[in-house]
C-alpha cells in the first residue's frame, strides 16, 4: 500500500517500474500470496503503474502485462475483488494492445475448471467492446471467435448466455464478417442455431462502428496482431477492422467424382445421385463461410460445376430444378464481385428461362431468388447490387427475350428486378466500347417491344423499367426511338403515346412522327416542295411554324401503307438534312416549334363563341346520360378550323368505333401538350372545350387496353397541365367530360382504375373544378346514371365536396340524394347515401 501511495504521488516519473515489480515479484511468492489484503494492493500497484505508463505515453513490458492479467483472471469472479480486476483489465488494453490482453486473459482461463471465471471474463469482454469498441480488437477477433464458440457448448447455462450476449454485441459492430468468422469454425447444429438467433436478432449497424467510444488504446493495433493464419485469405475493411476472411476451395472440398455423379443419367436410381451431388456441393457452401475462392487454379473447376448446375434447371426430375437454382443463387453470392460477373454470363440465360417460362410457381420463384443473388454482391463487400453482374444479367436478358415471351407470367418480375436495380446499371457516358453502346441499344429495343405485350402487367413493368432507366440515364431516348422504328406499323401507334413520355426536344420531328396514327400518302410531293421554301414561306403549312434545322415538317409523315410515298418523304428529308449549314434559307430559327392545333384559317372559331348559348343550341350536343359516340361528326365540324393531317389523326375515316382508334388522336394532342409547355403557350386552353368533347367520345368507345392507356394518360398529363397553369374547367368543358368519367371509373379494375382515380382526384383536390359545382354535377350523376357503382362513386365524390366546401351550390342536391336514400334498391349504395346525408346534417349545423 505505501509503494502504492508513492507511485500515486508523482515522484516515479523517472523510476523503472519492471525493477520495482521484480523486487514485488520476489517478496510475494511470484505474486500467488494468499491473503487478501496482499493481493488486493499488488493488484493495486499494477493499476498505479499503468496509469503512470499512460501519462508517459510508453507501454510496460509483456511479462508485466502476463503477470498482472493471470492475478485478474484468477480473482475476476470472486466479488471481493469486483473492484480491482476488471478496471486492471481494462487499464492494461489502454497501455497495450486490447488484442494482446484479450489472448493472454483467454490462455490462462482455459485453464481454470470453474465456470465462474469464464462468464465474468466473458463479460468483461462485452464491456471492453463497449468501451473501446471492436476494432480497436484488429484480428484478435479471430483469437476471440474459437474460445466463444467453445463457452457456447458449455454445460453452465449462465456461460453459454454470456457467450452468446458477446457474439450478438461484435456482430452489432463488425457485421458479415464477423458472421463468416464465426461458421468458419466447425460447431454443433444445436450451437450453430442459436447463433443464427442471436446474430437476427442482433443486427448489423454500421453506425456503431463509427460511434466514438469512452476510452482508447494508447497503442495503435496493427493489421497482423492478435490473429493470422496460413490459409488463403481476404483483407476486409468492415467496421475499421483489417480482418482476413478465410475462403475456401469449394471444388476441391467436395468429393472427386461429385460433377460426374451430377450429370449421370443410367439407372432408375440416377436422379438420387444427381440429388445427392447436388447436396453436397450446398453443404460445402455452408461449410465455406460465406467465401469461395476464385484463384486462377480455383476457378476453372468453379466454371464446371456452374455448367453442371446449369444443366440440372432443366432436369426430368422437377424436384431438383428449384434445388439447383437455389444452389447457384447461394454459390453466385459467395464469389467476388468480377468472379460473379463471369458466372453470371453461364446461369443467367437459363435462369431467366425458367424464371419467364416455366410451369411451376416455385420454379420461378427460386429462379428468381437467384437473379436476385447473382446479381448483389457478397455481403463481406457490402450486399449491394453488382453492376459488373447487372450488365451480364442485361447481356443474358437480350439474348433470350423471344416474342414468344413477351407473354410470359414472370417477364414482369424479370423487368422489376432491373427498374429496382436501374441506378446501378452502367450510364451512358461511361460506356466507352462499342460493344457497351450495342448492349445498351439492343436492351432499349427489347424493353420497347415488351410494350407490345398483350398481357397488362408485362406493358406496365416494362414502361416503369424505360423511365427508371432514363431518369438514372442508362439508356437514351434515341435508342428508345430506334428501338421503336423495328416494331410494325401498328405496333409503332400503339405504343406511340408511352415513348412520347421518353423523347427529349432534341430529337427530331419526324423520328417521333413515326408512332402517329395515319398520314395523307398524296402529301409527299408537295411536302417536298415545301421543304426547300425558307422559314418565312412555310405559313403555307397545315402547322403554320417554323422548322429546326434538320427537322422535317409534320406533314411529310408518310403513310405506312405505300411504300413509294415513304421512300419519297425519306429521300427528302435526307435531302434537308445534307443542306449546306450556313444556307440561311433552309434554316430556320431553332427556338421555334410546331403546333398540330395551330390554324391557318383566320375565321376560326373561338372559345367564347363556341361558348355562345346559340352556338351549343345549334351543335345539339348530348346530355349525360346519352353518350356523345353521335355526336362525333358535329364535332368535327366544330373542329374543321384544324390542318387536315391533325383532322385526320384525330377523325379517322372509319371513326372512333374502338379506343383503339382514339391512338392516333392522343399522340397529336400529346404532341401539342409539350409545345405548350416548351413554348410556355396555352393553345390547348383555347380548344379545351373541344379536347374535352373528343376526350367523351373516345372514352365512351368500346374499351380497348391500348387506346384506354393512351386516353387515360393524355388525361393525366392534360389535367396536371392545367394544375400547373391554375386554370379552372368552365361548366361548358366540365359538363361534357366529367360526369362519363366518373361513370367509366366506376366500371374500372386494376390500374385503369387506379389512373381513373387518379383523374378524379386531381379533379376534386387540385382545384381543377370548384367543389361548389363538382358536387352538383356529382348530384346529376346520382339522379340520373342507371349504374349502381357510378351512382355510389358519385355519392362518395359529392361528399368530399360538402366537406371541403360546403353546401354551396347544393340546395337542390339535399332533395335529390335524399330522395335517392329512399329509392334505392341496392344495399351496397345506401351507406354512402346515408353517409351524405350526415355530411349534410352536419353543414347544416342544427
Amino acid at each position: 500500500e505505501s509503494l502504492v501511495a508513492f507511485v500515486d504521488s508523482g515522484e516515479t516519473r523517472s523510476l523503472n517500474s519492471a525493477a520495482m515489480l521484480v523486487v514485488v515479484k520476489e517478496h510475494t511468492k511470484s505474486f500467488k500470496e494468499s491473503n487478501f489484503n496482499v493481493v488486493k494492493a499488488i493488484m493495486g500497484l499494477f493499476l498505479s503503474l499503468c496509469r503512470v505508463h499512460e501519462e508517459l505515453g510508453r507501454s510496460p513490458d509483456y511479462w508485466i502485462c502476463k503477470a498482472g492479467v493471470s492475478i485478474c483472471v484468477e480473482k475476476i469472479a470472486d466479488r471481493k475483488f469486483a473492484t480491482v480486476a476488471p478496471p486492471l483489465l481494462t487499464q492494461f488494453c489502454v497501455v497495450r494492445s486490447p488484442a494482446t490482453i484479450s489472448g493472454v486473459a483467454i490462455k490462462f482461463v482455459e485453464k481454470i475448471k470453474s465456470p465462474l471465471p469464464h462468464e465474468a471474463l466473458l463479460k468483461w469482454h462485452q464491456e471492453m467492446t463497449s468501451d473501446f469498441g471492436a476494432a480497436a480488437l484488429g484480428n484478435g477477433v479471430k483469437s476471440l471467435i474459437p474460445w466463444t464458440l467453445k463457452e457456447c457448448e458449455s454445460s453452465n447455462i449462465k456461460v453459454r448466455k454470456a457467450a452468446l450476449a458477446l457474439i450478438g454485441d461484435l456482430h452489432v459492430q463488425i457485421g458479415p464478417v464477423f458472421k463468416a468468422l464465426l461458421f468458419a469454425n466447425e460447431t454443433s447444429a444445436s450451437v450453430k442455431s442459436q447463433i443464427e438467433s442471436t446474430i437476427s436478432s442482433s443486427p448489423y449497424d454500421p453506425s456503431a462502428a463509427q460511434a466514438s467510444r469512452e476510452k482508447t488504446c494508447m497503442v495503435r493495433t496493427t493489421p497482423g496482431e492478435g490473429g493470422g493464419g496460413g490459409q488463403e485469405s481476404t483483407s476486409s475493411g468492415s467496421s475499421g477492422l483489417s480482418l482476413e476472411i478465410p475462403k475456401t476451395d469449394l471444388v476441391a472440398s467436395l468429393p472427386p467424382d461429385c460433377l460426374a455423379r451430377m450429370g449421370t443419367k443410367e439407372g432408375k436410381n440416377a436422379w438420387k445421385m444427381r440429388k445427392e451431388a447436388m447436396e453436397e456441393v450446398s453443404s460445402g457452401l455452408e461449410k465455406c463461410s460465406g467465401l469461395v475462392s476464385t484463384e486462377p487454379k480455383c476457378f476453372k473447376p468453379l466454371v464446371e460445376l456452374v455448367r453442371a448446375l446449369r444443366d440440372r434447371l432443366g432436369d426430368s426430375q422437377s424436384n431438383l430444378k428449384p434445388l439447383a437454382a437455389r444452389i447457384i443463387g447461394s454459390l453466385l453470392s459467395s464469389v467476388d464481385k468480377v468472379a460473379q460477373a463471369k458466372l453470371g454470363k453461364i446461369a443467367f440465360p437459363a435462369l431467366l428461362g425458367c424464371c419467364m417460362s416455366d410451369n411451376k410457381k416455385m420454379m420461378r420463384e427460386a429462379a428468381l431468388s437467384s437473379l436476385k443473388e447473382g446479381t448483389s454482391l457478397s455481403a463481406m463487400e457490402g450486399g449491394n447490387p453488382n453492376t459488373l453482374s447487372l450488365e451480364s444479367y442485361v447481356s443474358s436478358l437480350v439474348t433470350e427475350l423471344k416474342d414468344s415471351d413477351f407473354k410470359a407470367v414472370g417477364l414482369p418480375e424479370v423487368l422489376l428486378l432491373l427498374t429496382n436495380n436501374a441506378q446501378f446499371l452502367p450510364e451512358m457516358g461511361t460506356m466507352s466500347s462499342s460493344k457497351s453502346r450495342a448492349l445498351e441499344a439492343q436492351f432499349a429495343a427489347a424493353i420497347v417491344a415488351c410494350l407490345t405485350s398483350k398481357k397488362s402487367e408485362t406493358r406496365a413493368a416494362a414502361e416503369a423499367l424505360l423511365k427508371a432507366c432514363t431518369e438514372h440515364d442508362a439508356i437514351s431516348s434515341d435508342s428508345i426511338r430506334q428501338g421503336a422504328k423495328k416494331l410494325l406499323p401498328a405496333q409503332q401507334r400503339a405504343i406511340g403515346p408511352i415513348i412520347s413520355k421518353f423523347q427529349t426536344s432534341s430529337v427530331p420531328q419526324l423520328d417521333k412522327e413515326n408512332f402517329s396514327g395515319k398520314s395523307r400518302p398524296g402529301k409527299s410531293s408537295s411536302l417536298r416542295h415545301s421543304s426547300a421554301k425558307s422559314a418565312s414561306q412555310s405559313t403555307d403549312s397545315p402547322l403554320t411554324s417554323s422548322r429546326t434545322q434538320g427537322k422535317p415538317s409534320p406533314d411529310r409523315m408518310s403513310s405506312s401503307r405505300n411504300a413509294t410515298s415513304s421512300k419519297r418523304a425519306l429521300e427528302s428529308v435526307k435531302r434537308d438534312l445534307n443542306q449546306d449549314p450556313d444556307d440561311s434559307s433552309a434554316m430556320p430559327d431553332e427556338t421555334e416549334s410546331e403546333h398540330p392545333l395551330v390554324s391557318s384559317n383566320p375565321n376560326a372559331s373561338t372559345k367564347e363563341i363556341r361558348s355562345s348559348s346559340l352556338f351549343r343550341k345549334k351543335e345539339n350536343w348530348t346530355d349525360f346520360p346519352e353518350e356523345p359516340s353521335s355526336c362525333m361528326s358535329s364535332l368535327k365540324k366544330s373542329w374543321s378550323f384544324l390542318p387536315a393531317s391533325s383532322q385526320e389523326a384525330l377523325f379517322p375515316k372509319k371513326g372512333i368505333q374502338k379506343q383503339e382508334d382514339a391512338v392516333a388522336g392522343c399522340e397529336l394532342l400529346s404532341r401539342a401538350l409539350t409545345v405548350d409547355k416548351k413554348d410556355e403557350s396555352s393553345i390547348i386552353i383555347d380548344q379545351l372545350d373541344l379536347v374535352n368533347k373528343w376526350l367523351a367520345c373516345s372514352i365512351c368507345s368500346r374499351e380497348h387496353t391500348v387506346g384506354l392507356q393512351a386516353l387515360l394518360s393524355l388525361l393525366l398529363d392534360l389535367f396536371s397541365f392545367l394544375t400547373t397553369h391554375s386554370y379552372q374547367l368552365s361548366d361548358s368543358e366540365a359538363t361534357v367530360l366529367l360526369p362519363h368519367l366518373l361513370e367509366k371509373a366506376s366500371a374500372s379494375k386494376g390500374r385503369f382504375r387506379e389512373m381513373y382515380y387518379e383523374a378524379l382526384s386531381a379533379v376534386s383536390e387540385g382545384n381543377l373544378y370548384p367543389s361548389n359545382k363538382y358536387g352538383p354535377l356529382c348530384v346529376m350523376v346520382v339522379e340520373r346514371s342507371g349504374h349502381a357503382k357510378a351512382r355510389a362513386l358519385a355519392t362518395r365524390e359529392c361528399i368530399k365536396c360538402v366537406n371541403t366546401g360546403g353546401l354551396s351550390g347544393m340546395k337542390r342536391g339535399i332533395q335529390i340524394t335524399s330522395k335517392a336514400l329512399s329509392e334505392e334498391s341496392l344495399a351496397e349504395n345506401k351507406p354512402a347515401l346515408l353517409h351524405l346525408a350526415i355530411a349534410f346534417v352536419t353543414q347544416l349545423n342544427g
